[in-house]
């Protein structure tokens, strides 16, 4: 792993790596997110979304591209934090993130915080749906 200034968690090697803090586990997502890692990132999303009762935070910060793949992954985590009452949050998305959110109207549907720090320090206020 390598660091990013921007982000207080290492850049991960992988697609998606998860971590805990405390009670919150963030789902570390980096690199292009494409058709042929999407079945790595929706196991690594489904795992997280089990292994908390309170929230879930997506880190976007080291996204590079975001796809239709990377978006339905998300998409089928979120329905999962739905049926388990755990809430999930999108933490740091960049440009190009939010510009495949709201091209997709999903932007509304999962919310957002700047930075993964705001995401988990907002856990208790974050909705689950």
């Amino acid at each position: 792993m390598t660091s990013n200034p921007s982000s207080s968690l290492p850049v991960p090697d992988t697609p998606a790596t998860l971590v805990r803090l405390g009670s919150v586990v963030v789902c570390a997502l980096a690199g292009d997110l494409t058709l042929d890692n999407e079945r790595q990132v929706r196991r690594t999303l489904h795992r997280a979304v089990l292994q908390t009762d309170e929230l879930v935070a997506v880190d976007c910060s080291n996204v590079t591209l975001f796809t239709a793949s990377a978006l339905n992954a998300l998409l089928a985590a979120r329905s999962r934090a739905v049926e388990r009452d755990v809430a999930l949050v999108f933490a740091a998305p960049g440009p190009h993130v939010l510009a495949v959110l709201e091209a997709t109207d999903t932007a509304e549907a999962l919310p957002l915080y700047l930075t993964l720090e705001h995401a988990v320090a907002h856990a208790g206020a974050a909705p689950s749906a």
